[in-house]
C-alpha cells in the first residue's frame, strides 16, 4: 500500500516511539496518584512530555494540558473561555472541532459569531481580522494549515493584531506541527491545539491544548463560571450535610450555557432538522456572520445554502504599526473581554490533587486531566517530538519537494480540478477527476492500484462549500515523512489513466 493519508494520521513512527509506548504499557502506572516509586516515575515522564511541548511550541512558560485528540483540545479551548454575550472570529477554513462548538455557542445565544471568508485558495488576513472586531471581540480561531487546501495563514500577523488588542488568539495546529513554524511567544498566540499523531508522529489518542500561563486560574479559586462555592456547612440536608444546589442561574451547565429541549430548537440531535435563518441575509463587507447549516432533503448536503448574515457597523479599526521581527508578546492590554478571562475546565473528576474537596482545583494542569491520563501514549508523543524536532529540516524539504511534484504533475493533468494552490507546499493537496466522484476516484486508487488517500468532506463543510464541492467531496493527499517520489510518480500515473 501507497499511503498517502498522512493528514488523517501518519503512517511512519519511529522506533523510539514504539519502544517507549511499549515499555509505558509494560511498567506502566498511575501518574500523581501514588506514592511509590512506579507512580512517581510516570509521573516524571508525564512532566517530561509536557516540557517536550513547551519546547515545540516556543514557550518554556506555557501550560501543557494532554487530551485525547486535537478536537478535545479545541473544546477546551473554546468552552473554558466562554465569555456570555461575547464575540467570535473564526474562518471558513476551520474544522468541524472548532465550527461544531461555536455553532452550538450561538444557537444557544452565548456568542456573537463572525467567519471570515478564505476566496478560492487562500486564508483571511490580519486585515480581514482587524475589520470584524467589535469592541466584545474576545477569541479569534485560525487554522494554521487547511486540512483540504493546504492554505496556510498568516498567523504571525494575526498575532501581533490579537496581542495589541488583548484579544484572545486560539491556532489549530492539527495540520502544522512538525513541518511548519510555530511560537507561541513570537507569534503572540495564546493557545495552541494539535494532535499528537500527524506530523508528530505520535500515537493515535493523544492531542494536547498548550496555553500562556496568564490563562491560568489563580491558585485555591473557589469560583467557577462566576458562582461562587457555598459554604455547605451551613445547609442542611442531602448527602452528610452536603444540600444538593438548583442554580437557576446555570441550569445544570457551565458558564451559564443553559441544557436546551432539542424538539423546542429544531436541534441537529437524533435527526432533528437544523434550523433555517431567514432572516439578515444581507451581504455586507465580504463577511460571513452567524452561519446556519440549511436542511436539503433531497440531496442530504448540509451546507447546499449558505446565507451571508448582516455584519453590524460597530466596528475596531486598528493601526497595528511597524513591529520588530521576533517581539515577543508577554505583556498583553487588558481592554475588552480578554483581560478578565481565565480558561476553566470542562471535564469534572478526580485530578490526584485537593482530594478533600468536592470541588474541582482551579491548578493548572491537573484541574484539567480529570482521570486517568494515557501515560503510554503520552509517553510515545514526547519521543515523537523529540524526533520530529531533530529531523524537521530534513521533514520540511522532503514535504515541499513532494507536494511541489505533485501539484505540477496534477496540473498539467486536462481532466484534474484541483483545490491546492501552486505555492501552498504544506503537504496537504486535494483534487477531483472531472466526472468521478471524489468517493469513486478513491476507492480506484485503493482497488486497483493500492494507494491510500482520502475522499468526502474531511469535516471542514465551509471549505467545501467554498469549493462548491459539497456533493461530491474531493480527493485529498496527505504527504508525509514516509513518502517518496516513486509514490508521487505513481500516484500520477494512476490519475492519469482514470482521465482517459
Amino acid at each position: 500500500m501507497i499511503y498517502l493519508d498522512n493528514a488523517a494520521t501518519s503512517r511512519f513512527k519511529p522506533q523510539t516511539v514504539l519502544r517507549a509506548v511499549i515499555n509505558e504499557l509494560k511498567n506502566g502506572a498511575n501518574p500523581g496518584r501514588g506514592a511509590h516509586s512506579d507512580s512517581i516515575r510516570a509521573a516524571a515522564a508525564v512532566m517530561n512530555a509536557r516540557a517536550a511541548v513547551r519546547t515545540l511550541a516556543g514557550d518554556p512558560q506555557a501550560e501543557v494540558v494532554f487530551t485525547k485528540n486535537c478536537t478535545e483540545a479545541l473544546n477546551l479551548a473554546i468552552f473554558g473561555t466562554l465569555k456570555n454575550g461575547g464575540h467570535i472570529i473564526a474562518t471558513d477554513n476551520e474544522h468541524n472541532s472548532v465550527l461544531r462548538p461555536l455553532f452550538e455557542l450561538k444557537r444557544l445565544g452565548k456568542i456573537r459569531l463572525t467567519i471570515l471568508p478564505s476566496g478560492q485558495y487562500g486564508a483571511p488576513s490580519a486585515k480581514d481580522v482587524e475589520n470584524a472586531l467589535t469592541p466584545e471581540t474576545y477569541l479569534v480561531c485560525v487554522n494554521h494549515i487547511s486540512n483540504v487546501t493546504g492554505a496556510k495563514a498568516d498567523v504571525r500577523s494575526i498575532g501581533r493584531l490579537t496581542a495589541e488588542r488583548g484579544i484572545l488568539l486560539l491556532v489549530d495546529g492539527a495540520q502544522s506541527l512538525g513541518h511548519a513554524e510555530i511560537d507561541m511567544k513570537k507569534y503572540g498566540i495564546d493557545m495552541l491545539a494539535a494532535a499528537g499523531h500527524k506530523g508528530l508522529h505520535g500515537p493515535q489518542g493523544t492531542g494536547f491544548l498548550a496555553f500562556n500561563r496568564g490563562l491560568a486560574a489563580a491558585e485555591n479559586n473557589t469560583f467557577y463560571g462566576g458562582i461562587a462555592l457555598q459554604n455547605y456547612e451551613e445547609n442542611n440536608g442531602g448527602v452528610n450535610g452536603i444540600e444538593s444546589q438548583n442554580d437557576e442561574r446555570n441550569n445544570g451547565f457551565f458558564n451559564g450555557i443553559e441544557s436546551q429541549n432539542y424538539e423546542k430548537n429544531n436541534g441537529v440531535v437524533n435527526g432533528a432538522k437544523t434550523q433555517n435563518y431567514e432572516e439578515n441575509n444581507t451581504e455586507k463587507n465580504g463577511l460571513f456572520r452567524g452561519i446556519v447549516p440549511r436542511n436539503n432533503a433531497e440531496n442530504g448536503e448540509p451546507f447546499k445554502s449558505i446565507a451571508p448574515q448582516n455584519y453590524d457597523e460597530n466596528k475596531v479599526i486598528l493601526n497595528v504599526g511597524n513591529n520588530a521581527e521576533n517581539t515577543v508578546f508577554q505583556e498583553r492590554k487588558k481592554s475588552g473581554f480578554s483581560g478578565k478571562i481565565t480558561l476553566k475546565p470542562i471535564l469534572f473528576g478526580g485530578t490526584g490533587t485537593a482530594s478533600d474537596s468536592v470541588y474541582q482545583p482551579s491548578s493548572a494542569p491537573e484541574a484539567f486531566e480529570s482521570g486517568t491520563v494515557n501515560t503510554p501514549g503520552i509517553c510515545g508523543l514526547a519521543e515523537g517530538i523529540k524526533w520530529t524536532l531533530e529531523n524537521k529540516k530534513e521533514i520540511e524539504e522532503k514535504i515541499r519537494v513532494l507536494s511541489r511534484e505533485l501539484l505540477n504533475g496534477l496540473a498539467s493533468i486536462k481532466k484534474v480540478i484541483l483545490y491546492t494552490a501552486q505555492n501552498d507546499l504544506n503537504g496537504v493537496v486535494s483534487f477531483n477527476v472531472e466526472g468521478m466522484t471524489s468517493s469513486d476516484a478513491g476507492d480506484i486508487l485503493n482497488e486497483n492500484y493500492g494507494i491510500a488517500v482520502r475522499t468526502g468532506l474531511h469535516c471542514a463543510p465551509l471549505v467545501h462549500n467554498r469549493l462548491k464541492t459539497l456533493k461530491n467531496g474531493a480527493v485529498r493527499v496527505g504527504i508525509g515523512y514516509v513518502n517518496t517520489r516513486s509514490d508521487i510518480k505513481k500516484l500520477l500515473s494512476a490519475v492519469n489513466d482514470m482521465t482517459r
